[in-house]
């Protein structure tokens, strides 16, 4: 069985990426215990100093705190959205794996056709229609909606590397061992392959991470995802994208917390992906 390595094996590159996302996860949850300061006129648009690190927006809330509060929802859906593909991405390898031949491939031609649509497009209109029916209820349903349209729109790619995974590992000994034994194709799928491919599962999950964050801001900044009050990176960069001129510091706080949070997901897990999938291309 594969297993990642980590501590002194990874690069310094990589050591760094990982610290950055611990400090940011874990800042973004200690602020949960802090008492947010109160909105006043006179804290409007103030820049970086003593009293507010990062300045405030123009409510005069802290940005700081904005920015903590967008890590915290922006993270959420992006990893709930990556859990989310591969559950439906394994159920349908699961399938392509007990069929025929004829319908493996047929499921898997039907993913690549799916693969092919527009992905902001299809997105962009499944997330209308999502609002549309949940609009009368709690604002959170907006995070869930954005969640569901990253799941129901991005599952294919994680499918088909999936497939390629279980199809270079099948016809493995230990496979051809389990069958023998009378083992049925269920068992094999969820004893034997799935734990034995573990590693390399993590990695691309582990990948699928930063494009959903990109796609969550992209869809928050264009009005689609969350709406304020409520913080996400898109959101912040929205409100940032308002005052350019005359307050940066709104909208380039936010976009380098994006920036190097989606370059340390990228750094960590690409160098795990080469010493768990050797053989793949980027």
């Amino acid at each position: 069985m594969m297993r990642l390595t980590v501590g002194s094996n990874l690069s310094l590159r990589s050591k760094l990426s990982l610290s950055y996302l611990i400090v940011l996860i874990s800042a973004s949850f200690l602020f949960l215990f802090f008492e947010l300061p109160p909105t006043l006129a006179e804290n409007s648009l103030q820049a970086p100093g003593l009293n507010f690190i990062l300045g405030t927006d123009i409510l005069g809330r802290s940005l700081l705190l904005r920015v903590l509060e967008g890590t915290r929802v922006s993270l959420g859906i992006g990893l709930f959205a990556t859990f989310g593909t591969f559950m439906i991405a394994m159920l349908v390898s699961f399938l392509a794996f007990k069929a025929p031949d004829w319908l493996d491939q047929a499921i898997m031609r039907l993913v690549e056709v799916l693969m092919a649509l527009p992905g902001i497009v299809v997105i962009s209109l499944l997330l209308l229609f999502l609002n549309q029916i949940w609009s009368s209820f709690h604002p959170a349903m907006k995070m869930l909606n954005v969640s569901l349209a990253l799941i129901l729109t991005t599952w294919f790619a994680l499918a088909r590397q999936l497939r390629t995974l279980l199809e270079s590992e099948k016809s493995k000994p230990y496979i051809e061992s389990a069958r023998a034994l009378g083992a049925t194709e269920t068992r094999i799928f969820f004893r034997h392959l799935l734990p034995n491919l573990s590693t390399p599962i993590l990695v691309l999950l582990g990948l699928q991470v930063p494009n959903l964050l990109l796609f969550e801001s992209f869809l928050s900044f264009v009005g689609l995802g969350i709406q304020p009050p409520t913080a996400s990176w898109g959101v912040l960069i929205q409100e940032g994208w308002r005052t350019l001129s005359t307050y940066p510091h709104l909208i380039l706080v936010p976009s380098t917390v994006l920036f190097f949070t989606v370059l340390s997901f990228n750094l960590l897990f690409e160098e795990a992906r080469k010493a768990a999938l050797p053989g793949q291309q980027s």
